[in-house]
């Protein structure tokens, strides 16, 4: 983050006090203000912080995915991520019929969740903010129908997502210039293979 942006949220206080993630309620952003605050917020940390190019930040999933935000005591954001469900639901007939069928059979309403663009303030850091963002976006997942999760983090993070079940897969790449590893986190069981 950078010093520059004076509308940062405050520090959590030192010593006993709010200072941990149980002091921040993580939820999906619910106003235009947060919407606001996250964005402002993924700015501060990827453009200013990490200088991925601005040009690069917002993107077509932004209109679509789930915003989720840590908001601290006092309403201040200050953490986000967003989950963004792939593989639309089979088509639904007039009835619903389709739908039903599929979700009967046990087949996911998504066939992934991609959780990225997290980022918290840096005051708020290494304190458990991220894990609850990243869980909450898990949570999401799950409740969309996702048969399983993914991301693309930096490499200097592999441990951290690792902590919530998340395994590393493939070579290094580069996004935006940082080097990235894809990971996984398998939500349901593999559908059994077809009969041949």
């Amino acid at each position: 983050m950078s010093a520059r942006d004076d509308a940062r949220a405050p520090a959590p206080p030192p010593g006993r006090g709010p200072a941990h993630a149980d002091a921040v309620l993580v939820r999906a952003a619910a106003a235009p203000a947060e919407r606001d605050a996250l964005i402002a917020l993924r700015f501060r940390v990827f453009v200013d912080e990490q200088q991925v190019p601005a040009a690069e930040e917002i993107d077509a999933h932004d209109a679509t995915a789930t915003h989720l935000v840590a908001v601290a005591p006092g309403g201040v954001v200050v953490g986000t991520a967003r989950v963004v469900l792939e593989d639309t639901p089979a088509p639904v007939s007039p009835a619903g019929a389709a739908r039903i069928e599929r979700e009967a059979a046990g087949a996911p309403a998504y066939g992934a969740a991609k959780i990225g663009r997290v980022a918290v303030e840096q005051a708020w850091r290494g304190r458990g903010v991220g894990l609850r963002l990243v869980a909450a976006g898990v949570d999401v997942a799950r409740a969309a129908g996702a048969a399983e999760a993914y991301l693309d983090a930096q490499t200097y993070a592999l441990a951290f997502y690792e902590r919530l079940g998340f395994c590393a897969e493939g070579p290094e790449f580069l996004d935006a210039g940082i080097p990235h590893r894809r990971m996984r986190l398998r939500l349901r069981p593999a559908p059994p293979a077809p009969a041949p």
